[in-house]
């Protein structure tokens, strides 16, 4: 994906599951310069040959007060490889650029790649190095694939049975209140009835 960075610093979140693994690869290049290139080629220009305007990096894991897991300084693009371990705490992982100030960062377009589970695998470098043909490759790929699409699924299982219970202890609340809202209801309008009742006959018209 590409975006335009506009404010000095811009931070991107993602949730990842413990266990998963996952890369960012980024690049940060300048839009005045790719439109000057796009005027000159005549629309024949590609983005990898635009200017890249340097910026600081930070990843950081959602575990509280932890060392950020990458920290660029001055560089225009990246990659960096995540191994998702965080224990119990919960949140996202998160990267954030910065630009030197408010007008370099204006002039700045990033063009990031997050990839997380079985896409963020480089299936290239696996075949090499374990020296397998491209079918078993591929059915490797899908295999992590189907393993993905069942630990969300799982996941989403849990979800949707914290959910129910959620649903059902809001249902009694509300089956609770009402039935003492109906008491309350009609506690007052018998007091009200011997209440009427005393001060018509204190007036004598009953």
């Amino acid at each position: 994906m590409s975006f335009d960075m506009q404010y000095q610093t811009k931070c991107l979140f993602q949730d990842i599951e413990n266990g998963q693994a996952s890369t960012i690869e980024w690049r940060s290049i300048s839009k005045s310069s790719s439109d000057r290139h796009m005027r000159e080629h005549s629309n024949v220009f590609s983005e990898e040959d635009a200017d890249e305007v340097p910026l600081n990096v930070v990843v950081t894991s959602p575990v509280p007060r932890s060392k950020p897991l990458e920290n660029f300084l001055n560089q225009a693009g990246g990659k960096v490889y995540i191994n998702a371990d965080h224990g119990e705490a919960e949140g996202s992982y998160k990267i954030c650029f910065t630009a030197k100030d408010t007008a370099t960062a204006q002039d700045v377009k990033l063009l990031v790649d997050w990839r997380v589970g079985a896409l963020a695998q480089d299936w290239e470098v696996l075949a090499k190095k374990e020296h397998i043909d491209h079918i078993s490759v591929e059915l490797k790929k899908y295999e992590d694939l189907v393993k993905e699409m069942r630990q969300e699924m799982l996941h989403m299982k849990k979800v949707d049975k914290v959910g129910y219970q959620t649903r059902e202890t809001a249902h009694k609340r509300v089956e609770f209140y009402s039935f003492f809202a109906m008491i309350v209801c009609i506690g007052f309008t018998v007091g009200q009835y011997f209440f009427l009742k005393k001060f018509f006959k204190n007036k004598k018209l009953l």
